[in-house]
């Protein structure tokens, strides 16, 4: 198990759990690998809406990605530098407020 996943095992809950904002639904990421690619699929759909208002959501994950890509490539290096990376992607992804918008919600979908 690597150190990410511990640090999520030892979250309330054992794991990552995200509200998809604007509604109630929660998903439950009990892996970093599982979670990243959360984030990425998040990224990979919004980066198509890269011009108007919209460009805030891809931003928005974009700085997400990026938070994780950095614990990934800190983690031989520097463990708990890597930890606060991961955790501020954490903070981004529980936001609930406007560009923290899921592609699966029913305004991500209507967008």
């Amino acid at each position: 198990m690597s150190q990410f996943d511990e640090h999520i095992k030892s979250l309330p809950n054992g794991a990552i759990e995200i509200q998809l904002f604007p509604e109630e639904t929660v998903k439950k990421f009990e892996s970093f690998d599982r979670f990243y690619d959360f984030v990425k699929y998040e990224q990979t759909f919004w980066s198509k809406y890269n011009k108007g208002n919209l460009a805030q959501i891809e931003k928005y994950f974009n700085g997400t990605l990026s938070n994780l890509n950095n614990s990934k490539n800190l983690q031989e290096q520097n463990i708990k530098q890597a930890i606060d990376h991961l955790k501020s992607a954490e903070s981004k992804m529980k936001v609930n407020a406007y560009p923290c918008v899921y592609s699966d919600s029913t305004i991500g979908k209507f967008l």
